[in-house]
């Protein structure tokens, strides 16, 4: 179990990461100590300075993120939307089909509630003939007409 547990990819990943941190801390302490003889300040300094950077540029990965997913979301959803007219006052409202929901629509204008039906249907896919490209000649001038 303890082995299991020092397997798993997060654990291993923390133990690198604060293996990084620390060394990076005692860097920084050796550093301080020979300018000025303060390691264990020095040290503490660079662990906060290192946790703090981490949590910026996590907040910031993490919006990112977020705003990125949640455009895709919206791009999807903008595929499935359409304007309908409100079945009371035919105005204008913008309806979003999602396939476990029964599409309707408070109106913009009137606050009635519409039921909006779908329906589907199947159609045979045609293709084109092939015909003839022709092209015409203009009439030739025939001025020797007798009458």
């Amino acid at each position: 179990m303890i082995l299991a547990f020092f397997r798993s990819q997060s654990t291993q990943l923390l133990i690198k990461s604060i293996t990084t941190v620390s060394f990076i801390s005692t860097l920084c302490g050796v550093a301080a100590y020979l300018v000025n003889k303060s390691f264990w300040a020095a040290f503490c300094l660079g662990t906060a300075v290192q946790f703090i950077a981490g949590y910026v540029v996590s907040v910031i990965t993490a919006n990112d993120y977020k705003s990125a997913v949640v455009k895709a979301e919206l791009d999807k959803l903008e595929k499935l939307s359409t304007i309908v007219n409100c079945a009371y006052c035919s105005t204008p409202n913008v309806v979003t089909f999602l396939p476990d929901e029964v599409p309707s629509i408070v109106c913009d204008k009137c606050q009635n509630v519409s039921s909006v039906k779908l329906h589907f249907t199947v159609a045979r896919t045609t293709t084109s003939v092939d015909t003839m490209t022709t092209t015409l000649k203009e009439p030739q001038k025939n001025h020797n007409i007798q009458y």
